[in-house]
Order: structure tokens, then C-alpha cells, then sequence
């Protein structure tokens, strides 16, 4: 009898330890699984916020060229409209009407 529950015990020692060694691999397969998912997610928000950092230079550069031809655009129209005061206040007859009253009076009575 005392054999008899000896090897008892120790079938049942080998079945627990069978079913821990099982409940242990499957406990490091859940864990490598949860560990798989989080990466996965992290490396899915790592892609996103890289796009959206390259979109963003993107956007930068392109509103900083779009700054530079509008000074571009202006330091030349500045330089023109500098140009034709210059060239007027240069005429010889710069405060001269360009039409005399009379004149005025006699085109009014020609669209009549």
C-alpha cells in the first residue's frame, strides 16, 4: 500500500510538473504574442509620426520658398516703381496738367 501511494505521488509530481511546464510555455507564447502586438504598435505610430514629420518639412520648405520668391517679387516690383519715380520726377514737365480745363470742356462736348 505504501508503494502503492509512493508511485502515486510520484505520478502525480510528473503530471504537475508536465502541466506546469505546458502552462509555462504557453504563458511565454501569450507573452512573446503581447509583445509582438505592442511592437507592431509602436512601429505603426513610429511610421505614422515619421510621415507626418516629412509632411511637415515638406509644408516648410516650401512655404519658405514661396517666402523667398514673394520677396523676390517685391524687391524687384520696388525697384520698378522706384525706377518710374525717379524717371518722373526727372520730366521736364512733371507738374504740368495733362489736359487745361478747356481742353476738358471740348472732349465733355464731343460725347454729347
Amino acid at each position: 500500500m505504501v508503494l502503492f501511494l509512493s508511485r502515486y505521488w510520484a505520478h502525480l509530481a510528473v503530471i504537475l510538473a508536465a502541466f506546469a511546464i505546458v502552462f509555462l510555455i504557453y504563458s511565454k507564447g501569450a507573452a512573446d504574442t503581447k509583445a509582438r502586438l505592442e511592437l507592431a504598435a509602436v512601429q505603426e505610430r513610429l511610421d505614422l509620426s515619421e510621415h507626418l514629420r516629412k509632411s511637415a518639412q515638406a509644408a516648410y520648405t516650401a512655404d519658405a520658398q514661396k517666402a523667398k520668391d514673394a520677396q523676390d517679387r517685391l524687391s524687384v516690383l520696388t525697384d520698378q516703381i522706384d525706377e518710374l519715380s525717379e524717371y518722373a520726377s526727372n520730366l521736364e514737365d512733371a507738374n504740368r496738367e495733362c489736359l487745361a480745363p478747356a481742353d476738358t470742356e471740348r472732349l465733355r462736348n464731343l460725347w454729347k
